[in-house]
Protein backbone atom coordinates (compact mmCIF):
# COMPACT_ATOMS: atom_id res chain seq x y z
CA UNK A 1 0.00 0.00 0.00
CA UNK A 2 1.37 3.50 -0.78
CA UNK A 3 1.43 6.30 2.08
CA UNK A 4 -1.44 8.15 0.53
CA UNK A 5 -3.72 4.95 1.12
CA UNK A 6 -2.80 4.38 4.05
CA UNK A 7 -3.39 8.05 5.60
CA UNK A 8 -6.90 7.13 3.77
CA UNK A 9 -7.44 3.94 5.24
CA UNK A 10 -6.22 4.96 9.14
CA UNK A 11 -8.32 8.68 8.43
CA UNK A 12 -5.02 10.63 8.78
CA UNK A 13 -6.14 14.78 9.30
CA UNK A 14 -4.75 16.52 6.64
CA UNK A 15 -2.74 18.72 8.77
CA UNK A 16 -1.29 15.35 10.15
CA UNK A 17 -0.49 14.30 7.06
CA UNK A 18 1.19 17.22 5.92
CA UNK A 19 3.35 17.38 9.15
CA UNK A 20 4.33 13.54 8.79
CA UNK A 21 5.35 14.39 4.96
CA UNK A 22 7.01 17.15 6.03
CA UNK A 23 9.47 15.15 8.17
CA UNK A 24 9.87 12.66 5.77
CA UNK A 25 10.92 15.27 3.16
CA UNK A 26 13.73 16.94 5.91
CA UNK A 27 15.04 13.44 6.83
CA UNK A 28 15.42 12.72 3.09
CA UNK A 29 17.26 16.05 2.73
CA UNK A 30 19.40 15.53 5.76
CA UNK A 31 19.99 11.85 4.79
CA UNK A 32 21.16 12.68 1.05
CA UNK A 33 23.96 14.84 2.48
CA UNK A 34 25.01 12.38 5.66
CA UNK A 35 28.42 12.01 5.99
CA UNK A 36 28.54 9.49 9.20
CA UNK A 37 28.04 5.87 9.75
CA UNK A 38 25.88 3.80 7.12
CA UNK A 39 22.17 4.58 8.08
CA UNK A 40 19.23 2.44 6.71
CA UNK A 41 17.85 5.53 4.64
CA UNK A 42 14.78 3.86 3.64
CA UNK A 43 13.87 2.65 7.09
CA UNK A 44 14.79 5.93 8.19
CA UNK A 45 12.29 7.91 5.79
CA UNK A 46 9.24 5.04 6.51
CA UNK A 47 9.41 5.50 9.59
CA UNK A 48 8.51 9.46 9.36
CA UNK A 49 5.86 9.07 7.13
CA UNK A 50 4.00 7.25 9.65
CA UNK A 51 5.47 8.23 13.26
CA UNK A 52 2.87 10.17 14.48
CA UNK A 53 -0.12 7.84 12.70
CA UNK A 54 -1.89 7.70 16.05
CA UNK A 55 -1.59 10.94 17.57
CA UNK A 56 -5.41 12.26 16.54
CA UNK A 57 -6.34 9.90 19.49
CA UNK A 58 -4.88 12.76 22.26
CA UNK A 59 -6.31 15.72 19.96
CA UNK A 60 -7.48 18.61 21.82
CA UNK A 61 -10.66 18.73 19.47
CA UNK A 62 -11.33 22.37 20.68
CA UNK A 63 -8.00 23.37 19.54
CA UNK A 64 -8.24 21.77 16.14
CA UNK A 65 -10.59 23.81 14.85
CA UNK A 66 -7.38 25.79 13.65
CA UNK A 67 -6.57 23.33 10.91
CA UNK A 68 -9.75 21.02 11.00
CA UNK A 69 -12.84 24.05 9.69
CA UNK A 70 -15.75 21.38 8.87
CA UNK A 71 -18.07 20.74 11.11
CA UNK A 72 -18.22 16.99 9.56
CA UNK A 73 -14.56 16.42 9.99
CA UNK A 74 -14.52 17.68 13.77
CA UNK A 75 -17.31 14.41 13.78
CA UNK A 76 -14.94 12.21 11.68
CA UNK A 77 -11.64 13.45 14.24
CA UNK A 78 -14.19 12.56 17.23
CA UNK A 79 -15.32 8.68 15.38
CA UNK A 80 -11.45 8.22 14.47
CA UNK A 81 -10.55 9.05 18.47
CA UNK A 82 -13.25 6.39 19.34
CA UNK A 83 -12.01 3.34 16.81
CA UNK A 84 -8.52 4.46 17.85
CA UNK A 85 -8.84 4.29 21.53
CA UNK A 86 -11.17 0.92 20.68
CA UNK A 87 -8.39 -1.00 19.05
CA UNK A 88 -4.86 0.26 20.66
CA UNK A 89 -5.78 1.60 23.97
CA UNK A 90 -5.18 4.82 25.28
CA UNK A 91 -1.48 5.13 24.82
CA UNK A 92 -0.51 6.63 21.70
CA UNK A 93 3.04 5.77 21.05
CA UNK A 94 2.32 1.74 21.43
CA UNK A 95 -0.89 2.55 19.17
CA UNK A 96 1.41 3.81 16.34
CA UNK A 97 4.17 1.42 16.94
CA UNK A 98 1.49 -1.30 16.69
CA UNK A 99 -0.52 0.20 13.80
CA UNK A 100 2.98 0.37 12.36
CA UNK A 101 3.59 -3.21 12.53
CA UNK A 102 0.00 -3.65 11.17
CA UNK A 103 0.91 -1.93 7.73
CA UNK A 104 3.87 -3.63 7.41
CA UNK A 105 6.58 -1.54 8.11
CA UNK A 106 10.03 -3.43 8.01
CA UNK A 107 11.55 -4.00 12.10
CA UNK A 108 14.31 -1.35 11.02
CA UNK A 109 11.23 1.11 10.76
CA UNK A 110 9.67 -0.41 13.38
CA UNK A 111 12.02 0.20 16.03
CA UNK A 112 12.91 3.70 14.86
CA UNK A 113 9.24 4.46 15.17
CA UNK A 114 9.64 3.13 18.72
CA UNK A 115 12.32 5.07 19.59
CA UNK A 116 10.65 8.07 18.62
CA UNK A 117 10.23 9.66 21.67
CA UNK A 118 12.12 13.14 22.85
CA UNK A 119 12.72 11.69 25.77
CA UNK A 120 15.24 9.08 24.42
CA UNK A 121 17.60 11.63 22.43
CA UNK A 122 20.55 11.36 25.54
CA UNK A 123 20.29 7.09 25.56
CA UNK A 124 20.38 7.19 21.59
CA UNK A 125 23.11 9.86 21.53
CA UNK A 126 24.83 7.20 23.98
CA UNK A 127 24.88 4.60 21.11
CA UNK A 128 25.04 6.75 18.07
CA UNK A 129 21.54 5.82 17.39
CA UNK A 130 21.32 8.45 14.47
CA UNK A 131 19.03 6.41 12.96
CA UNK A 132 16.93 7.25 15.69
CA UNK A 133 18.08 10.92 16.46
CA UNK A 134 17.49 12.08 13.03
CA UNK A 135 13.41 11.72 12.64
CA UNK A 136 13.75 12.44 16.13
CA UNK A 137 15.43 16.12 15.13
CA UNK A 138 12.76 16.39 11.80
CA UNK A 139 9.88 16.26 14.33
CA UNK A 140 11.53 19.00 16.73
CA UNK A 141 11.79 21.19 13.87
CA UNK A 142 8.67 20.77 11.94
CA UNK A 143 5.78 22.90 12.97
CA UNK A 144 2.11 22.90 12.18
CA UNK A 145 3.21 25.18 8.82
CA UNK A 146 6.76 23.74 8.26
CA UNK A 147 10.50 24.51 9.49
CA UNK A 148 10.68 25.73 12.22
CA UNK A 149 13.77 26.75 14.66
CA UNK A 150 14.12 24.68 17.56
CA UNK A 151 12.31 27.04 20.38
CA UNK A 152 10.01 27.95 18.28
CA UNK A 153 8.51 24.62 17.84
CA UNK A 154 8.77 23.92 21.19
CA UNK A 155 7.28 27.39 22.04
CA UNK A 156 4.57 26.73 19.54
CA UNK A 157 3.92 22.99 21.32
CA UNK A 158 4.07 24.33 24.86
CA UNK A 159 1.69 26.98 23.39
CA UNK A 160 -1.05 24.23 21.52
CA UNK A 161 -0.76 21.25 23.20
CA UNK A 162 0.80 22.25 27.19
CA UNK A 163 3.52 20.41 26.44
CA UNK A 164 4.38 18.37 29.36
CA UNK A 165 9.00 17.89 29.66
CA UNK A 166 9.17 21.49 27.95
CA UNK A 167 12.53 21.87 30.25
CA UNK A 168 13.77 18.19 29.06
CA UNK A 169 12.59 19.16 25.70
CA UNK A 170 14.74 22.17 25.53
CA UNK A 171 17.79 20.60 26.72
CA UNK A 172 17.67 17.28 24.71
CA UNK A 173 17.15 19.75 21.51
CA UNK A 174 20.12 21.23 22.07
CA UNK A 175 22.01 18.56 22.58
CA UNK A 176 20.90 17.32 19.77
CA UNK A 177 21.41 20.79 17.86
CA UNK A 178 24.79 20.66 18.49
CA UNK A 179 25.77 17.41 16.54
Amino acid sequence: MKVNQIYKEYMVPKNLQEHMLRVAALAEILLKHWKGNKINKKAVVQACFFHDIAKPMKFDLAKQTQFIKSKADIANLVELQRGLKNEYGDNEHQATVKICQNIGLNPTSVRIVNNLKWKNIPRLLDVDDFGSLIPIYCDMRIGPNGILLLQERLNDLRKRTNAENYEENIKNGNLLEKL
